[in-house]
């Protein structure tokens, strides 16, 4: 399945249309999209009205949407040179940004990364993931099955700052797509059709199930490290491309001054809703 044949299937197109009156709070009308909840680290209560409410509110590391796009940017310049420029090739220097990036996301396990470093072909294999990400891209084709074990959620961090509009797909983002086309479904009345199946991924730490979007009728498959990743943070990049496009409001003004800005913007946004799964407003049937 090609990029063009996934957006052009009648489910996506659907579940396009009716995310996108989610993306912005309605002047007049009441929000199709509520959210609250506690963040227990921050010890700090957030209310949403809407995906772009929510990218008001981003925080991490005590740093808002703005602050961390200037701070990421430095940082994708760096990796980009030492990667991409010839006469800069350079494995160790190359590590070094990718263990910032892994830092800056909190992940503590390097795994491939190490590994690419000590053989000397992390800058070559990064190169070539990002090659085929970029090429008319076909899940069904045999390369999709030569990079696709090398990708979790450090590594998915990694490649959002080398590949252009490329996304993060880590637990907050993933669980928080999983939980709209939940929604979606229930409103609807259907089953989770394949292409909108995404899995979602399970959070370390106080409450490993929070993030889970699963209900008795509609479950999405728990995605762990190595697992499928790059299948989901791809398709999930070319369903939120197609999103931002489609924006007469924040996601797509952002989009507009500059490429890939209202994509990562929403990623941003999808992130801070993800934090701490709701429960469907509609009850299923």
């Amino acid at each position: 399945m090609t990029k063009k044949e996934y957006l052009e299937s009648e489910n996506v197109k659907s579940f396009i249309e009716w995310f996108c009156k989610r993306l912005n709070a309605p002047a007049e009308e009441e929000a199709l999209f509520n959210h609250c909840y506690h963040h227990v680290r921050d010890n700090k209560d957030f209310t949403f009205n809407s995906l772009s409410s929510a990218l008001n509110q981003y925080c991490w590391r005590g740093k808002s949407f703005k602050e961390t796009e200037e701070e990421l940017k430095i940082i994708s310049n760096q990796l980009k040179d030492f990667v991409e420029s010839e006469e800069k090739f350079n494995d160790a220097e190359c590590f070094c940004v990718c263990e910032k990036i892994l830092k800056w996301g909190g992940i503590s396990r390097y795994g491939t990364i190490s590994e690419w470093e000590q053989n000397n072909v992390l800058c070559k294999n990064l190169k070539r993931i990002k090659e085929i990400i970029n090429s008319n891209f076909d899940l069904d084709n045999d390369y999709y099955f030569e990079i696709k074990g090398y990708v979790n959620a450090g590594f998915s961090q990694i490649l959002s700052l080398f590949v252009d509009e490329f996304i993060i797909y880590d637990s907050r983002v993933g669980s928080a797509l999983c939980a709209f086309v939940r929604d979606f479904c229930i409103e609807k009345g259907k089953s989770i059709p394949k292409e909108l199946n995404f899995s979602w991924v399970i959070m370390r730490g106080e409450n490993p199930n929070k993030r889970c979007p699963n209900t008795s009728s509609h479950k999405f498959t728990r995605l762990r490290d190595k697992d499928n990743y790059l299948l989901n943070n791809i398709k999930a990049n070319w369903l939120l491309s197609e999103v931002v496009k489609r924006d007469t409001g924040e996601f797509g003004k952002l989009e507009q001054a500059k490429k890939g800005g209202g994509l990562r913007a929403l990623e941003a946004a999808l992130f801070m809703v993800g934090y701490n799964i709701w429960t469907p407003a509609i009850k299923e049937k």
